[in-house]
């Protein structure tokens, strides 16, 4: 909901997906059809991934061909910590990826931040100009 009252048009289950609609249809056209996809990363979510089993499991197969392909189509996958057991944070193929930390409620508007920021191209920190090069004479 934070997204969406930020500006990000999202796709989730919860709003977009009614009984007797096509669950595994919905899945792939919701991850071919978007800039990036936001994986919320618990210890149980983390696990079903790995071992594929349950809609976790299906999504993951869909998940990883995508993930990919992701550097000809500029897709985004972006891990979202929410839980952690310290064991992994994240499924495994998601594990190189940088992940912004929801762990901490305290910190969700700062995190929340962070995630919007990047949605919208908007970094807090930006790389200067190049400047002249010196004169080595």
């Amino acid at each position: 909901d934070s997204l969406v009252s930020n500006g990000i048009e999202i796709i989730l289950d919860q709003y977009d997906l009614s009984p007797g609609a096509d669950r595994f249809q919905f899945m792939e056209s919701s991850v071919r059809d978007v800039d990036a996809v936001l994986c919320i990363c618990t210890p149980a979510y983390v696990e079903k991934a790995n071992s594929r089993s349950s809609g976790v499991g299906v999504e993951t197969s869909l998940f990883t061909p995508q993930f990919y392909e992701r550097m000809r189509t500029a897709k985004q996958f972006i891990p979202i910590i929410r839980e952690s057991d310290g064991i992994s944070d994240t499924p495994d193929y998601l594990s190189p990826l940088i992940f912004i930390d929801f762990r901490i409620d305290a910190e969700f508007e700062t995190r929340m931040d962070e995630l919007l920021r990047h949605l919208h191209g908007q970094p807090r920190h930006r790389k200067p100009p190049i400047g002249p090069r010196p004169n080595f004479t």
